[in-house]
């Protein structure tokens, strides 16, 4: 029994293993680095098998290298997609965590390896909890295969609309950030003022010794009471989430 593999199958299965490796190794949690890269590249692998019988390819390429950076290009978009509101929970806990003073016990970011707030860290995770609670995973295997499907490997060039659409996405990130910090930022903002009003009334007291216990009582306070708030606002992303990958795909030109 012999089994053939011509040159054109090669490129085909090279370059939905490059696609789906973008996708997946910028994922979260499968991006932190306690993730050995033999594991998700055998997860990469698994996926490429699995989708390369339904993947045609319909004209020849004119340049292998063209078809690889468009590969790169579909899988970097849509891992932005994705990894925007992740990084939208991220920078609100680091928000609150400067104003809590939070900032100075830092803690190693599993994702990237650097130190980053511990209120940051908390809230990424949660984030990506509620993703696997909400079938986030589900979602973005269907829009993987979707993307097979509408855009075929090589065909893909960009288009003003597909910019535009990234730079909306991501200037919603700073939006969704802003409005999940902002309880706990506007009241600590009201507890500094008023630490404000008592130095200046009162100079005897040690107002940078009172103030610091005094914001990380109110932050947390504060957090634990808008935690509803916030896991409402992520189900509402992570609804939306769908939609706007399937949007995304759609304004890759076929």
């Amino acid at each position: 029994m012999t089994i053939s593999f011509h040159l054109d199958e090669f490129k085909i299965f090279f370059l939905i293993l490059i696609r789906i490796s973008i996708v997946l190794f910028s994922l979260p949690f499968f991006n932190n680095i306690n993730i050995s890269n033999i594991t998700k590249a055998a997860m990469a692998l698994a996926f490429t098998i699995f989708l390369f019988p339904t993947i045609t390819l319909e004209k020849a390429p004119n340049s292998f290298v063209l078809l690889i950076i468009s590969e790169l290009i579909i899988g970097i978009v849509l891992s932005l997609a994705i990894n925007f509101i992740f990084c939208a929970a991220q920078l609100a806990g680091q928000l609150i965590g400067y104003q809590m003073g939070l900032l100075i016990p830092g803690a190693i970011d599993p994702q990237f390896g650097i130190q980053s707030s511990l209120l940051a860290n908390f809230a990424y995770l949660l984030a990506f909890t509620m993703f696997l609670v909400f079938n986030g995973h589900y979602l973005l295997i269907k829009a993987l295969l979707l993307s097979f499907e509408w855009v075929r490997p090589g065909s893909l060039f960009i288009t003003t609309a597909l910019c535009k659409k990234i730079i909306f996405l991501s200037g919603e990130m700073f939006k969704l950030a802003i409005k999940i910090a902002a309880p706990v930022s506007i009241a600590l903002l009201f507890t500094e003022f008023s630490l404000g009003i008592i130095a200046k009334t009162v100079p005897q007291m040690e107002v940078l010794v009172a103030g610091f216990p005094l914001k990380i009582a109110v932050g947390f306070i504060l957090l634990g009471l808008s935690l509803n708030m916030f896991l409402h606002i992520m189900k509402g992303n992570f609804n939306t989430l769908g939609f706007n990958l399937i949007q995304i795909i759609k304004l890759m030109p076929r």
